[in-house]
């Protein structure tokens, strides 16, 4: 199922093809959760039954965990938070005690998952989900304003924030 749905991922999103190909090393949640990445653990995801409820579910927790990932290999060259930033942050979900680089971890799996449906619903797959579109885009913007409010991010964390509130005046609801 797992190659299902990186094919899947591929013929929508052929652009992230070579980042899809990147070795990732996928384990099996024996727990509640139903995905998980560490960036302690680097190129590792870990996912739980409930991500393989349907090809889509699974898709969007590829995308989702595959976004951390990638954000990490970055991550770990040129950090996206200042040297002892704090952990009172919120995430727009209410998971709180995040860091200004969790939070920009959040934003950037929000808009890879929104970049996700929309693609979904323009092939017109029966799979597409506007409703999580919605909910994703909301979390994206939520994200991005408590980016955007932060005084803690580095000079690579404002760059990619930048960029992220370019890009979010592309974002559009239309096909929703």
């Amino acid at each position: 199922m797992i190659a299902e749905a990186k094919n899947n991922l591929k013929a929508l999103l052929p652009e992230w093809k070579n980042l899809l190909d990147i070795p990732i090393k996928i384990h099996k949640l024996l727990n509640q959760q139903v995905s998980l990445t560490n960036p302690l653990l680097p190129q590792q995801m870990f996912l739980g039954e409930a991500a393989f409820t349907t090809i889509t579910d699974l898709e969007e927790f590829l995308v989702h965990e595959l976004s951390h990932i990638w954000s990490s290999l970055i991550a770990e060259i040129y950090d996206f938070q200042l040297k002892n930033s704090s952990n009172n942050y919120v995430l727009p979900s209410g998971t709180g005690g995040k860091n200004p680089r969790g939070v920009l971890l959040a934003c950037l799996f929000a808009v890879s998952a929104v970049n996700y449906y929309q693609r979904l619903l323009t092939s017109g797959s029966v799979r597409a989900r506007s409703e999580r579109l919605v909910y994703l885009h909301q979390y994206f913007f939520k994200s991005l304003a408590t980016l955007q409010a932060s005084d803690e991010l580095s000079e690579m964390g404002k760059l990619i924030t930048s960029r992220l509130d370019a890009f979010s005046g592309d974002l559009t609801t239309k096909s929703i």
